[in-house]
């Protein structure tokens, strides 16, 4: 309208950055960053999220994230405190819950990524867990299992190490008066975004060729075993 100043227009730019992106941007700015297989588990309210992924830096040696597997099952904490408290549905949530976080890593070892040396004798697949819900007793039993179980059915080649996810440096965290997971998105989501890493879906990632050393026979798990 006529005598008001006038405002010069700023142009915004809005992105979509995926939950895994934002997550895993402060490992990748972190010391402990390096090329590689990872897991990440989510524990959230409802939901029990899981992925598999190669983190690596692509042609401009930017970081890249390379998913390879991702799954979303409702195996959060409040299915699982509606199921704890009726003895004909407690065991069986948590044996369904451990298979669909064993299924995801082993599907990753059998098809997804069998050349990683992730899963040669004397290493480890780390895993990242986050999410207010990881401290459950029974999702603290099936983390805490998983290293065993990785070895029994890898010829004891390659387990499980359990890792916190960082989060940005330079970030002072109260982790007590906090929740810690959504933080290290959000601290993620805030970064510029040539500096959270690039994403490929799993949809766009082909099978691996298979290792030209099979593991013993005795060693295969199928999933009726998983």
């Amino acid at each position: 309208p006529a005598g008001l100043p006038q405002v010069a227009s700023a142009q915004i730019h809005a992105s979509v950055v995926p939950e895994i992106a934002a997550s895993v941007a402060g490992f990748a700015q972190s010391a402990r960053r390096e090329n590689g297989l990872y897991a990440l588990v989510d524990v959230g309210a409802t939901t029990l999220d899981l992925s598999t992924f190669n983190l690596h830096p692509d042609r401009e040696g930017d970081d890249h994230l390379s998913v390879l597997l991702a799954d979303v099952q409702r195996f959060g904490i409040e299915p699982y405190r509606a199921c704890a408290a009726d003895p004909r549905w407690d065991q069986p949530f948590r044996r369904q819950a451990g298979i669909t976080i064993r299924h995801v890593i082993w599907e990753t070892r059998l098809r997804r990524d069998p050349n990683s040396g992730r899963w040669g004798e004397g290493n480890v697949l780390p895993v990242f867990v986050t999410g207010g819900g990881a401290g459950s007793d029974l999702h603290g039993a099936v983390f805490g299992s998983l290293d065993a179980w990785l070895r029994q059915h890898s010829a004891k080649r390659g387990g499980v190490e359990l890792r916190p996810l960082d989060a940005i440096e330079g970030l002072d965290i109260d982790h007590r008066a906090c929740d810690l997971g959504r933080l290290i998105v959000a601290s993620g989501l805030s970064l510029p975004a040539e500096e959270v890493p690039a994403v490929t879906l799993p949809g766009a990632i082909s099978d691996a060729d298979l290792p030209a050393l099979r593991d013993n026979e005795d060693a295969f798990v199928g999933k009726e075993q998983v």
